[in-house]
C-alpha cells in the first residue's frame, strides 16, 4: 500500500499547486504588455528635417504575429496620408518610417501606430503623437561652420619660425611643412603607435597631414591634404582608419593599406560633424551633427539677440543600410540657458550652446556624451532616449570629492571599467587657465565620485583652449594629447604615479596641433618584411661588416617601390640599391648591413619606405647586434645558458641563466613584431647560475622572444631564446 499512499500524496501536492497558481495574476505568465519607449522625431517637438525618418521603439521585442497586425498612419497637411515603407531592422524592437519622399516645410506631422495584442484582441495604440516640420531652412554661413577651427585658423596667419629650405630636415627629406617635434621622454611608455594629425604646420596655406609616428618620433605613415582635415582615428571594432574632411564635411574610412573604403555621414537632412565617429562590427556607426536654427532669443534671456543663430546637436546611430536607427537631438532634452555662462554668451548673434565633442558607452550599453559649452557630461538612456543623469556644469548632479574636481569646457569622455572615467579638462582662460587629465570613480546609484587621478605638465603651466584628449593605456599609463596650446606640447605620457614616460614637443610655437593624439598597435597590411627581427650576433669585428637577408611581400593590389630606409643609429644600413619596385602579390630581397664603429651592442628599428610625393608607408624591422669587445673574451660568455624550460608551456616556466660577472641584469619578454611586453626582472645581479620563475599563462598563445640583458664595466652584453606560449 506504500507505492499507492505515496503516489496520492503526490497527486494533492501538485492539485495545490494548480490551485495556487490559479489565484495569481494572468499577467505573470503573459507575455510582457507591447509599448512604445521612444519615438523620433521627439513627440511634440519643433524643427524637424524635411529629410527625416520616423523611428518607433518598443518595450520588447515585436513578435512576427504582432507585426502582423500592425498599422502605420502617417499624415500631412491637410491630413492628407503620407506614403512610405516600413523598414526591417536588425533589431525586432525597432519600426522605421520611412518617407517616399521628404515631408513639406511647415508640416505638422501626424503619427498613429496600432498593434493587435495577442490572443486577447486588445489594441495597442499609439496616438496623439505629432510633430512640426521646420519652416525655413535656416542657411548657414561658412563662417559658422568653420568656427570650430577659429583657433587653427587665427594662429595660421601669423608668421613662426620656420625652418630655412635648405635646413636638413630629420627622417629622410620629409616635406618643408610637415611639422618638426621632438621626443624629449621616452622612458618605457605602452608600446604602439601615436595617431595624430596636424591642422597645419607653422604658416598659411601649407597642407595639413595626417601620421602615424612610432616613439622616436619616426613618421611610419603620413598623408598631406590641401584642404582640412582631422580626427584621425583607429577604429578600435573593424581594425579600420578614419579622418575628418572639413572641405566635405564627411568622414573618410581607410583600409590598413590605407586605400579609402567608404565615407560616413550624418542623414536624416543634417550636417555632420568632425568631432566623432565610431564604427561597430554590426556595420552601424555613430555620429554628430548639427542643426541652425534662428531663434528670438529677447524672448529667453534679457539683452538676446531677436534672430540669434543658435547651433543645435543632433546624435545619430545609423546602420549598415544607411538607415538612422536611433536619433536624439539637444532641442528636445536640453534649454539654450543649460549652457555653461562662463563660455557662452546668450546674448550674441551666433549661440553654441551644446559644442558636443565626445561619444561614448557606459558599463550598461548606455550613451555618454561630452558637451564643451556646457561643461557637462551627459548619460542617455540608449531604450528611450532619456537623460539618466548630468555631470558637471551649472546641472550637475554629482557631488566629486577630491582636490579640485571641477571640469571645464573638456574633451573625450571614456569609461574605462571598475566605474572609472577619464576625460580631457580643458580649462577656461579666465577662470581656470590650464589643462589636465582626470580619473575619476563614479557611484551612479548615489551620484558621488571621487577624482582619483590629475594628470598636468610638471614643468609648465599648459593651457590647451581648444581640443585635446586623455586616454587609458594596457599597462596602465595615461596619455595625453595638449592639442590647441601655446607651450609647444603635443603629447604626453604618465605611468600611474604622474611621472613623465614620453614627451612630445612641437619645434615650432604652434608647430603640430592635433585634435586628439591616440595610441594603438599598429602595421600595415600593403607590404610586409617576413622577419621580425634580425640577431646579427655579437662578434662582428669593429670596422669589418655583416650582410643578412630579409624578404618584402607586396601584398597591395597594385605595385610599390621601395625607395628609402631609415635607421637611428648609422652601423645598420640597406646594402641593396634602391628604388626596388615590387610588382603587386611578388617578393623582393634586401640586403641588410650592420657595420659596428665600438665594442659595445647595439639595438635599432630599421624601416623601409615607399614615399611618394604626399605620402610615405613604411614597414619596419628590429635589429641586434654587437661589436667585438676583444680578441679573447666573447660576448656570449658573460651571459651564458640561457634556457627556458619547459618550452612550449601554457602555465609556469623556470628561465635559468649563467653571469660570468655581477652588473645590472634585465630580462624581457618581446612579441615576434619586437614589441616589449613587460619587463621580467631588472635587478643587480651577482656572478653564477641564477633562475626565475615565469608566468606564462599571463601571454596569449602564440612565439614570443626573451631577451636577457647584462650591464658591467661600461658594456652592454645580450643574449635572445625564443619561447612559445601554447
Amino acid at each position: 500500500m506504500k507505492p499507492r499512499i505515496f503516489n496520492l500524496a503526490h497527486t494533492f501536492f501538485f492539485l495545490g499547486v494548480i490551485f495556487v497558481l490559479s489565484l495569481l495574476p494572468k499577467e505573470i505568465f503573459a507575455q510582457e504588455n507591447l509599448k512604445i519607449i521612444y519615438t523620433s522625431p521627439y513627440k511634440s517637438s519643433l524643427w524637424n528635417k524635411c529629410e527625416t525618418n520616423i523611428i518607433l521603439k518598443t518595450n520588447r521585442p515585436i513578435s512576427a504575429d504582432e507585426r502582423k497586425t500592425l498599422s502605420l498612419s502617417v499624415t500631412g497637411r491637410d491630413k492628407l496620408p503620407i506614403e512610405g515603407v516600413i523598414i526591417k531592422t536588425a533589431k525586432a524592437n525597432t519600426i522605421i518610417f520611412q518617407p517616399n519622399a521628404p515631408f513639406k516645410a511647415g508640416e505638422r506631422i501626424e503619427v498613429s501606430l496600432t498593434f493587435l495584442k495577442n490572443e486577447s484582441g486588445e489594441l495597442i495604440s499609439l496616438t496623439d503623437y505629432y510633430f512640426e516640420v521646420e519652416s525655413v531652412k535656416t542657411e548657414i554661413p561658412q563662417t559658422v561652420l568653420k568656427q570650430e577651427f577659429a583657433f587653427v585658423e587665427k594662429y595660421s596667419s601669423q608668421k613662426f619660425n620656420i625652418p630655412d629650405v635648405s635646413t636638413e630636415r630629420e627622417f629622410n627629406d620629409l616635406p618643408e611643412s610637415f611639422p618638426e617635434i621632438e621626443i624629449t621622454v621616452n622612458n618605457n611608455p605602452q608600446s604602439g603607435f601615436y595617431f595624430l594629425n596636424a591642422f597645419f604646420a607653422g604658416g598659411s596655406g601649407d597642407p595639413a597631414y595626417i601620421m602615424i609616428l612610432d616613439s622616436t618620433g619616426f613618421p611610419v605613415f603620413y598623408r598631406s591634404f590641401a584642404q582640412q582635415v582631422s580626427a584621425f582615428f583607429f577604429q578600435e571594432e573593424t581594425g579600420t582608419l578614419t579622418y575628418w574632411d572639413h572641405g566635405l564635411l564627411h568622414f573618410v574610412e581607410l583600409d590598413s593599406s590605407f586605400h579609402e573604403r567608404s565615407h560616413y555621414s550624418a542623414k536624416n537632412g543634417y550636417i555632420t560633424d568632425g568631432h566623432e565617429l565610431i564604427i561597430k562590427n554590426s556595420g552601424n556607426y555613430w555620429v554628430i551633427a548639427l542643426d541652425h536654427q534662428i531663434i528670438d532669443m529677447s524672448q529667453i534671456v534679457p539683452g538676446g539677440n531677436p534672430a540669434a543663430v543658435v547651433e543645435g546637436m543632433i546624435l545619430q546611430e545609423i546602420d549598415a543600410s544607411g538607415n538612422v536607427v536611433f536619433q536624439w537631438r539637444s532641442w528636445d532634452h536640453y534649454a539654450i540657458t543649460d549652457a555653461d555662462p562662463k563660455l557662452v554668451d546668450l546674448t550674441a548673434s551666433l549661440i553654441d550652446y551644446v559644442h558636443t565633442n565626445a561619444i561614448h558607452f557606459d558599463w550598461d550599453g548606455n550613451i555618454l556624451i561630452s558637451n564643451r559649452n556646457m561643461s557637462e557630461v551627459t548619460k542617455i538612456d540608449y531604450a528611450t532616449g532619456n537623460i539618466i543623469w548630468r555631470w558637471g556644469g551649472p546641472n550637475n548632479e554629482f557631488v566629486i570629492n577630491g582636490d579640485d574636481p571641477v571640469f571645464l569646457a573638456q574633451h573625450d569622455i571614456r569609461y574605462i571599467g571598475d566605474s572609472l572615467y577619464t576625460l580631457f579638462d580643458n580649462g577656461i582662460m579666465d577662470y581656470r587657465p590650464h589643462s589636465r587629465g582626470l580619473v575619476f570613480s563614479l557611484n551612479q546609484v548615489n551620484k558621488t565620485g571621487i577624482l582619483e587621478h590629475d594628470f598636468r605638465d610638471p614643468d609648465s603651466v599648459t593651457f590647451s583652449r581648444f581640443m585635446g584628449s586623455m586616454r587609458y593605456q594596457d599597462n596602465e599609463n595615461y596619455l595625453l594629447g595638449w592639442s590647441a596650446n601655446l607651450s609647444q606640447n603635443v603629447a604626453t605620457e604618465y605611468d600611474p604615479n604622474g611621472q613623465k614616460v614620453f614627451e612630445m614637443l612641437s619645434v615650432d610655437e604652434v608647430g603640430l596641433v592635433s585634435y586628439r593624439v591616440l595610441k594603438y598597435e599598429w602595421e600595415t597590411n600593403m607590404f610586409d618584411i617576413t622577419e621580425d627581427f634580425l640577431d646579427f650576433g655579437n662578434d662582428v669585428p669593429v670596422g669589418d661588416s655583416a650582410l643578412l637577408e630579409v624578404t618584402v611581400i607586396n601584398m597591395d593590389d597594385e605595385e610599390i617601390e621601395i625607395n628609402d630606409f631609415h635607421a637611428i643609429n648609422g652601423v645598420f644600413s640597406i646594402e641593396t640599391i634602391l628604388p626596388q619596385v615590387i610588382p603587386a602579390g611578388e617578393t623582393q630581397q634586401f640586403n641588410i648591413k650592420f657595420k659596428p664603429t665600438a665594442d659595445t651592442v647595439y639595438e635599432d628599428v630599421l624601416s623601409l619606405l615607399y614615399n611618394t610625393e604626399n605620402s610615405r608607408v613604411a614597414s619596419q624591422i628590429r635589429l641586434f647586434g654587437g661589436g667585438l669587445i676583444t680578441s679573447v673574451t666573447e660576448t656570449n660568455d658573460y651571459v651564458n645558458g640561457l634556457q627556458i624550460w619547459p618550452n612550449p608551456a601554457s602555465s609556469f616556466s623556470i628561465i635559468q641563466y649563467s653571469l660570468l660577472e655581477e652588473g645590472q641584469f634585465q630580462l624581457e619578454i618581446f612579441d615576434m613584431r619586437s614589441r616589449r611586453i613587460k619587463v621580467l626582472q631588472s635587478e643587480w645581479k651577482q656572478a653564477g647560475k641564477h633562475q626565475f620563475r615565469f608566468d606564462a599563462a599571463r601571454q596569449e598563445k602564440g612565439v614570443y622572444l626573451i631577451k636577457a640583458k647584462l650591464l658591467t664595466k661600461g658594456n652592454q652584453y645580450l643574449k635572445f631564446i625564443k619561447f612559445v606560449r601554447n
